[in-house]
This record gives C-alpha cells, structure tokens and sequence, in this order.
C-alpha cells in the first residue's frame, strides 16, 4: 500500500488493514455487533474493541485494543506491538482479553497465503490478512496499462450468516480493497480522520 505522497505501509500491513476495517465498521453495524443466543438479542456497538490474532508457542491468543476506531495507523501499530510484549512478557491483564467485537487475525507466520478466520461469539464477523507475496498486476494510469509487480496479500472475512446477509459483507469487501488500493489515508499515519465515517 502506498499514498498519493510515496509514503507507504511498511511498518504494520495488520495495522494499515486494521485502521481501515475499524473505520469501515462504524459504516457497517452488523459487522461490528455481538448475538445473544438466550436473550435472541443483537447488540451494535459504537466503539470497535479489535481482538488481534497473536502466535505463541502455547497457540493463537487475541487480545483487545480498545475503542480502536479513534486510533491512528501509527498509534495501531503501536498498540499491536504493545500487546505483542505483553504476550510475550506474560503480562496481559484480563482487560487485555475481553470486550472484543471484531477480530483481525493474519495467517501464520510460515507462508499461508490465506486462512479462514474464526468468528468468535459473540461476535458477529473476524476478518484474516493472507502473507504478502510479490505478484505481477495490471496497473491503469495516464499512459495506458502495464504491468508491474506488486507486494499482494488475501483479506479473508467470515461473517455469521444469521445477521449478515452477503451482498453486506461483499459491500464491505469491496470498500475495504477500494480504501487498502487508495491508501489515502496513509499521507499522514498520524491522523487519527484520515478515513472519514
């Protein structure tokens, strides 16, 4: 992904993938809500809780950034790395590992291109970033087409049916590649409002 000023997502894909799902979601309610099976009860929420798939030698462990939707690319990326060294110290809290309404996992580290992700109730839909691999793409500009290689990775979303019906989720799918494609909002990473809700 690269902005219109040559700056581009090296720090954090998952990061650069999470801000623009996060603010996605605050378009897309379903997607960002939890099911009560006793009660029959669907919850919207207002805030994104953003569960991040974490590897450990023990398995996969998803902590919470919380009220994601008002962080910035850099503040993410920073946030997924401080839960990261909280994994790894052993030191997340039980704060750390409740509230989720959406996940964002990434496939292993070993080479997937991509993975079905999990839904985990209560939540409603868990979206999967595939590992970047370089691939030829037909590029338009001013000049015609040409082709070009290309750092190109899967997003995977699985949804549950009983709330989301899947020309909602293709919707979602298709503003998610536009805004990733775009990669607007990565001028300035600081900005917490570079995607408008």
């Amino acid at each position: 992904m690269h902005g219109k000023n040559g700056s581009s997502l090296n720090k954090s894909l998952r990061a650069g993938v999470g801000y623009a799902a996060t603010k996605l979601l605050l378009r897309y309610p379903l997607l960002n809500a939890s099911y009560n099976v006793e009660s029959n009860e669907v919850t919207t929420h207002d805030q994104v809780n953003l569960a991040v798939g974490i590897d450990t030698e023990d398995g996969l462990i998803t902590p919470v950034v919380h009220d994601a939707q008002s962080m910035s690319v850099n503040s993410l990326t920073q946030a997924f790395a401080d839960l990261k060294d909280k994994v790894a110290s052993n030191k997340l809290t039980p704060t750390d590992l409740s509230g989720a309404t959406f996940t964002l996992s990434c496939a292993s580290t070993n080479g997937m291109l991509w993975e079905t992700p999990l839904v985990m109730p209560p939540q409603s839909a868990a979206l999967s970033i595939g590992n970047p691999v370089q691939r030829p793409v037909v590029l338009d500009d001013v000049t015609g087409r040409s082709i070009a290689i290309r750092s190109m990775s899967y997003l995977t979303l699985s949804y549950d049916a009983c709330l989301i019906n899947g020309p909602v989720a293709s919707s979602f799918m298709a503003e998610l590649k536009s805004l990733l494609e775009q990669a607007d909002f990565l001028d300035d990473p600081d900005d917490v409002d570079a995607i408008s809700e």
